[in-house]
């Protein structure tokens, strides 16, 4: 007896193939592997940068100046929002065997006290061991309080 429509959908569109039930599985795992690897075969995607951490306020697990204070320099003077003089200072403390932490901070005239000085901070950021005055305070006498 023979068989006018074909057997299934393949055999449909491709007069002349004969495949059999068997084949149509192993075609099926040929056809994901070759896209898989199709896929794995193109450019390496571009990591995305992390977002920058902000400084740390703490080091070495200390808070402030824990473990001593390095040597503060002055920086200039600014005029806070009140119109008040105020003096910027900036020290150094080592982080890394390479890095180091410069936080900026003014000392200004408390509005409600006279005679006492706020702390206000201007920032913080990293900087090279090598442009920090913490190497010079190491050399020479070491963490000290100011």
């Amino acid at each position: 007896m023979r068989r006018d429509r074909p057997s299934n959908k393949l055999q449909g569109q491709f007069p002349g193939v004969h495949l059999t039930r068997s084949v149509l599985p192993a075609l099926g795992i040929l056809l994901a592997v070759a896209s898989a690897l199709t896929g794995c075969g193109g450019g390496t995607a571009t990591p995305v940068p992390a977002a920058p951490q902000p400084p740390p306020t703490a080091v070495d697990h200390g808070v402030g100046s824990q473990f001593g204070n390095f040597s503060a320099t002055e920086g200039g003077a600014m005029t806070d929002p009140q119109g008040r003089q105020c003096l910027v200072w900036f020290w150094d403390r080592p982080l890394t065997p390479d890095l180091a932490i410069r936080f900026r901070s003014a000392s200004c005239q408390a509005a409600d006290r006279p005679g006492s000085m706020i702390a206000v901070e201007l920032g913080r950021e990293i900087i090279p061991l090598s442009a920090s005055r913490a190497l010079t305070d190491q050399a020479g006498a070491g963490a000290q309080t100011r």
